[in-house]
């Protein structure tokens, strides 16, 4: 099959490699979609830990395709079926991942980070992430290129619960990239009476405008603006950092951030540690790697499960930006 394996920092390849075969409690996928994701750039520009010339990895991992294969003891799907997966998982009987920690397990793994992905014709998804639902039917209405974003919108819809916006509530998102977009759109659809957006880069605000005018764009002195804007009270605060191009950046995000660490309450996301030197006062990767209490956005299955059938109206939620998705015959 072809394949796009990462073999080192900036060393990409376009591969005929093996066909994977699905074994007991596996399945395997035909890719109709693959999007592109800030880890996937951040893995090309600065490589990844376990990737090398003698350890390459077909990266991707925001995928929808159809069973093709299903190994004995699958049960729960069918042959054909269209589907995305979830591509984290744990162990499924530690004490972190019971708890819903999956993030803290030991043998933490993910399709197209430390096992192959979706950019090639198929993907072999793991006999555990398939017996703890990582595989999600979709909802008919939803296209192959809807459900490979599936995963990131999962991601902000995970931390829209854990936030917990009630109507009314004032919203400030620092970091207009996709996933600041996506987290701009469910505030409003949770009923948010203002949501701002701020961000370093004046052409991501100009689209953010463009995909929601009713989205309210801050520029400049930014703890000025917001505390005119809502009279001293910020309820609900999602700094997210813009990308890993550098384009908002993680330093900028916390420093932003930190203003507002009163009686507001904070979700970070994103966190992509693309600038040299520590962070201010917290770094959010860290806290995910580290703290149950301080999970910020992993899609978690049931997140998952609940975009792929339609919870959330794909054609309300088009995040534009700069997400890429590869489609497949």
């Amino acid at each position: 099959m072809k394949a796009v394996r990462l073999y080192g920092v900036c060393d990409l390849r376009q591969e005929e490699i093996p066909t994977p075969h699905a074994g007991p409690g596996e399945i395997l996928l035909r890719v109709k979609a693959t999007a592109l994701c800030g880890t996937d750039v951040r893995m090309y520009l600065n490589g990844a830990a376990g990737i090398d010339q003698d350890h390459p990895r077909v990266i991707g991992h925001e995928i929808s395709g159809v069973i093709e294969e299903m190994g004995e003891g699958v049960q729960g799907y069918e042959l054909g079926q269209r589907v995305c997966v979830a591509p984290n998982f744990g162990c499924g009987v530690c004490d972190s991942c019971v708890s819903g920690n999956t993030h803290l397990c030991g043998s933490y793994q993910a399709l197209g980070i430390n096992l192959d992905g979706g950019l090639a014709e198929y993907v072999l998804v793991p006999a555990r992430a398939v017996s703890q639902g990582n595989v999600a039917a979709m909802a008919d209405h939803v296209s192959f290129e809807e459900a490979s974003i599936v995963e990131p919108l999962s991601c902000v819809y995970n931390g829209q619960e854990q936030v917990g916006i009630r109507p009314g509530d004032k919203v400030l998102v620092i970091g207009a990239g996709p996933i600041g977009v996506m987290h701009a759109l469910l505030a409003n659809m949770q009923g948010a009476g203002l949501v701002m957006m701020n961000d370093l880069s004046p052409d991501r605000l100009r689209t953010c405008r463009e995909i929601d005018p009713s989205i309210v764009t801050v520029e400049g002195n930014l703890k000025e603006q917001v505390m005119e804007r809502t009279g001293g009270r910020v309820h609900r605060g999602l700094p997210l950092t813009s990308g890993p191009d550098g384009s908002g950046g993680a330093h900028g995000t916390v420093r932003q951030s930190v203003v507002f660490r009163r009686p507001a309450c904070f979700q970070a996301a994103g966190a992509h540690r693309h600038e040299p030197g520590p962070l201010p006062a917290v770094e959010p990767a860290r806290q995910y790697q580290s703290q149950p209490s301080s999970v910020p956005e992993g899609s978690g299955i049931r997140s998952e499960r609940a975009v792929a059938v339609g919870k959330y109206d794909h054609q309300d939620i088009r995040p534009g930006g700069d997400r890429r998705c590869v489609r497949r015959g």
